[in-house]
């Protein structure tokens, strides 16, 4: 009774599902089948809330604790369409095809494109999904249908299609145009558009994707890979498009997060990171400019520390890569005497810690 008596306000929101999407990954091809997987988690309301994740990697450790703190409700099987796999195997669709001439050629080719692909090739999907099944103990609600695959076309799903919701144009990356892991990197920001018509005269650089990856702006890049877009657009993993907002929950104090590395399971942890700790850069390539971080996170000097990881590297080698790109940085001196404001402290997976929580909600 001597506590102080209040009202507290509630309040309900409906929320997109969390979807944790496995891909195939086939070394060779590992970039092409993430992006696959990026094309069809962005064509769902709320694929900002979900992530994409290598099968090879699923049950890698530094994935563990991040994969448990983003509470998925469904870990899906990414169900690709003929026209995705022969985007990454090229001949697959005539070689399934085999003799067939004429007018059945035409309309077995139209069905091979548009129906989902037969993945029996790949014998280490089904397995690395029920093991992350059991292990993650997925939510339940009750007379909720838990959902198995993740298809290309929404339409096959008992999911909400992002068309559906959004309000405004949506732009993503040309999925032809994803085939290294820097490309992959800017992918992830925003969205992959697997029906998107490539322009040959608007293929990026490695400079081009390196900007597009650490520009403040996300959609910079966007706008010159599709110059007639109109002004209102928006990318494709924008919580905006899908009339979403992130909501901060238990004093949650986000501190940037820089992955570093170029294999799968960096990819896999960059998303997860962005979605459990905050702010998260993927950098896959080898030799950071010391105004990458800054043009990303401008609070680069300010209280907040950037926590600098890796899944593939160890802690040593991630100081060596960061500390060579800090010695390079424009030299600042008050007094006569340089000033060392590093903002950034490297740290093995399992410092990666957060207080507090956070999700995606309809706004």
């Amino acid at each position: 009774m001597a506590d102080e008596f209040r009202f507290l306000t509630l309040r309900a929101f409906a929320r997109p599902p969390r979807l944790l999407v496995v891909v195939p990954s086939a070394e060779a091809q590992w970039v092409r089948w993430a992006a696959a997987g990026l094309g069809a988690l962005s064509r769902v309301w709320g694929g900002c809330a979900g992530a994409v994740v290598p099968a090879s990697v699923v049950d890698h450790p530094a994935l563990a604790d991040v994969m448990r703190r983003m509470q998925p409700d469904h870990v899906l099987e990414y169900a690709p369409s003929g026209a995705t796999v022969e985007g990454i195997y090229p001949g697959s669709v005539a070689r399934a095809l085999g003799g067939l001439e004429g007018d059945a050629r035409r309309q077995a080719e139209d069905f091979a494109r548009t129906e989902a692909w037969n993945l029996s090739g790949l014998p280490d999907l089904e397995p690395a999904i029920a093991a992350l099944r059991e292990r993650l103990s997925l939510n339940t609600i009750r007379d909720a249908v838990q959902e198995t695959h993740l298809f290309d076309d929404p339409a096959q799903m008992g999911l909400t299609a992002l068309a559906d919701v959004a309000v405004r144009p949506v732009l993503g990356v040309p999925f032809p145009l994803v085939t290294t892991p820097t490309a992959l990197a800017y992918a992830a920001r925003v969205g992959v558009d697997l029906q998107a018509p490539t322009a040959e005269s608007l293929v990026p650089d490695e400079a081009r994707w390196r900007d597009g990856v650490t520009q403040w702006a996300s959609t910079l890049l966007l706008d010159w890979l599709h110059p007639a877009s109109p002004q209102d657009t928006l990318a494709l993993l924008d919580p905006a498009a899908a009339r979403c907002v992130r909501l901060d929950r238990d004093r949650l104090r986000a501190e940037p997060v820089v992955v570093v590395g170029d294999r799968p399971e960096d990819f896999a942890l960059a998303q997860l990171a962005g979605l459990v700790h905050g702010p998260c850069m993927w950098m896959p390539w080898q030799d950071p400019s010391p105004f990458t971080i800054m043009g990303r996170f401008p609070r680069w000097r300010g209280p907040d520390t950037i926590r600098v990881t890796s899944a593939s590297m160890s802690v040593e080698d991630v100081e060596a890569r960061m500390h060579t790109m800090w010695d390079r940085r424009p030299r600042a001196f008050v007094n006569g005497k340089e000033v060392d404001d590093k903002a950034f402290v490297c740290v093995p997976i399992e410092d990666l810690r957060t207080r507090g929580s956070n999700l995606y909600v309809h706004e």
